[in-house]
């Protein structure tokens, strides 16, 4: 009878043990896709940060144009 519950136990304990292995799998996949999205949202912090700049000094442009052409007016 005992020997009965130890080799369900240890059936159990198996089945256990591949559902861990698929899950640590899984956790890894997730943490890259983690990274992966983490890079991307700082390349997307920087393209914004220099596109505003760009749009900064193309602002400064405008209104020293504008103010050379009021002039001339």
């Amino acid at each position: 009878m005992n020997i009965s519950k130890i080799k369900l136990l240890e059936n159990e304990l198996e089945k256990n043990e591949a559902k861990i292995d698929i899950l640590h799998c899984d956790c890894d996949k997730l943490w890259d896709e983690i990274g992966v999205t983490q890079k991307k949202l700082s390349n997307i912090t920087d393209m914004k940060y220099n596109l505003k700049k760009i749009n900064e000094k193309i602002n400064k442009k405008i209104i020293k144009l504008k103010k050379i052409n009021n002039n001339i007016v």
